[in-house]
């Protein structure tokens, strides 16, 4: 069932609709009619009452719109892969309402395509990506700020890729929308934002909390993430891998393949590579792995009793990947603070 608002825009639309439905029916004939209508009353309809609620008069617009963005999402079974998208119709529009209005295409387009990048990012949480968002639409006046944000949101969603890009945005933001985005609260920052972001850029396990501190938090050596594992069990590897740097970026090869291992305090991917490697220069981390599961880096030490059956390790200025005999897994090791 559709709201009565819904099914009388639907009748009067009814023509173009359909035609819109057998056009994408033909490129895509296993698109089952009782889904599509599913998604019309359970995506389209909670957008076009907000819609309707801000912005009368373009509500026969966002309809459209919406009503093909739906289509677009069932005809490519995009909600099977990421679920969470079936939420941006749901949630985050309908809160978005007063910028979907105005600009209803570029809007669905832009946080459909941001949900799925964050939905296909192993161990990125996309749930956490639409609550935040919906939560910020609330906060934010304008929709090109909201969406820039956005980014910053991916990042700290567990899109580890997106570090340097997500700080770099939120440098452009107005301090008070950079802050929230970040998770801090603005009153509880201690320093400018901009030496915020330049701690953060510096150590990729420093919190967004404590880089908003005056001083700066006891940090430990931790094993900060596992990642990895066996291509069979849905891992990247096929045989069990070795480790290596090119003066900043983390690398493991496995057989004649070759990664990039993606690790922050948010997330870690290991990414295959195409463009081999360039030849390591010579790089100072300071980091000392003993067979006893003794780490040291720099003035700080601890036994780790899960590194004494380590294998090799690399590492570079702010984190050690350890591998293990026999084992597809790689053990990350950063100075840290506790959460």
């Amino acid at each position: 069932m559709v709201s009565p608002l819904l099914g009388k825009l639907l009748a009067a639309n009814r023509t173009e609709l359909n035609l819109r439905f057998e056009r994408a029916r033909l490129a895509e004939p296993s698109i089952e009619p009782k889904a599509f209508e599913r998604a019309v009353a359970e995506w389209v309809d909670p957008v076009v009452i907000a819609v309707a609620s801000v912005a009368p008069q373009d509500v026969e617009e966002v309809l459209r719109v919406t009503y093909t963005a739906a289509l677009d999402v069932v005809s490519r079974g995009l909600a099977s892969q990421c679920p969470a998208v079936s939420r941006v119709f749901t949630e985050v529009a309908p809160r978005a309402a007063r910028w979907v209005a105005s600009d209803p295409e570029r809007l669905l387009r832009a946080l459909i395509r941001a949900t799925q990048s964050v939905g296909a990012f192993p161990g990125a949480g996309p749930e956490k990506w639409i609550l935040e968002m919906s939560r910020l639409s609330a906060q934010i006046d304008d929709a090109e700020h909201w969406l820039e944000a956005g980014k910053v949101v991916a990042w700290r969603c567990g899109l580890s890729t997106a570090r340097d890009s997500a700080l770099a945005t939120a440098l452009g933001l107005e301090p008070r929308i950079a802050w929230d985005a970040l998770s801090v609260s603005e009153g509880e920052a201690a320093v400018p934002l901009v030496e915020a972001v330049s701690r953060l850029q510096a150590d990729p396990w420093l919190a967004p909390k404590h880089a908003a501190m005056e001083k700066l938090p006891p940090r430990e050596l931790q094993i900060v993430r596992i990642c990895g594992g066996f291509s069979g069990f849905g891992g990247p590897f096929r045989q069990p891998p070795t480790v290596d740097h090119d003066g900043e970026r983390l690398l493991a090869r496995s057989g004649d393949e070759q990664f990039e291992i993606c690790a922050d305090l948010f997330g870690a991917a290991v990414l295959r590579v195409t463009v081999p490697p360039a030849p390591a220069g010579p790089v100072e981390t300071r980091w000392k792995l003993t067979s006893t599961g003794a780490v040291a880096k720099g003035d700080l030490t601890r036994v780790l009793p899960e590194l004494r059956s380590a294998g090799a390790w690399a590492a570079n200025r702010s984190t050690l990947a350890v591998t293990f005999p026999h084992s597809h897994r790689i053990a990350l090791v950063a100075a840290a603070s506790s959460p």
